[in-house]
């Protein structure tokens, strides 16, 4: 057997016996969940990091099974290494400008209307270790990019991944959580498209999960 062939094929068990695994512990998490076979709160964090690598594990085992080969898998993805450039990543600072832009607009209009614009994100996370509020300010973006963007922007188009990108951030139980979520899953749909790169996106979605982590443990910890 080529060297090429084995590599392919080491590649898919992995990723296969790894979907299986976490297709299993995603529903165990789950169902441990609904019927009280579990802590809540640390079921809730299995199947936050269970469904986050779910998700990347698909689309990695889906493309294997197409005969993908990883290098064509990465260029498809918007992951090689010429994606990276300059061109594509001031994009990534236009997102992040706007982002912070939507902040300070929420909070100018709930002050000035008494509005009180509610996020659930401290009572959802605000339990978690520190090592797991770093795998969602890191990991969870990058799978999450390959699921959304990657993989289902050019397969059934920006606003449909986008709407599935915001009904993915309805366990939150905020508006505002998933109003931000639909206008990041369109806008990075679109970079996505664009420029044909993922890191735009994806670099965008670490930063802001990073600083929803970082203010979270500063407001615990009464920073």
């Amino acid at each position: 057997m080529a060297k090429g062939s084995s590599n392919q094929a080491a590649l898919k068990a992995f990723f296969y016996s790894g979907t299986v695994l976490l297709v299993l512990a995603t529903c165990l998490s789950l169902f441990g969940s609904i019927f009280g076979l579990f802590d809540p709160n640390s079921a809730s964090l299995a199947f936050t990091i269970c469904f986050s690598l779910l998700i990347s594990f698909l689309v990695f085992s889906y493309l294997l099974s197409k005969g993908k080969n990883p290098k064509a898998i990465i260029k498809g993805l918007g992951l090689s290494r010429k994606s990276f450039a300059w061109k594509s990543m001031k994009y990534a600072i236009v997102l992040f400008v706007v982002y912070i832009g939507i902040l300070f607009a929420m909070a100018i209009y709930s002050s000035a209307t008494g509005t009180v614009i509610s996020s659930n994100v401290q009572q959802t996370i605000g339990g978690y270790p520190i090592w797991a509020l770093l795998f969602i300010a890191v990991i969870a973006p990058i799978n999450e990019e390959i699921a959304f963007r990657g993989f289902l922007v050019p397969r059934i188009g920006v606003i449909c991944s986008g709407l599935l990108f915001a009904v993915l951030h309805f366990g939150y139980g905020s508006i505002a959580e998933i109003a931000v979520a639909l206008w990041f899953g369109l806008a990075g749909g679109y970079v996505f498209k664009k420029t044909k790169s993922l890191y735009p996106s994806m670099i965008t979605h670490i930063a802001i999960n990073s600083l929803t982590a970082i203010t979270l443990v500063a407001f615990m910890h009464g920073i």
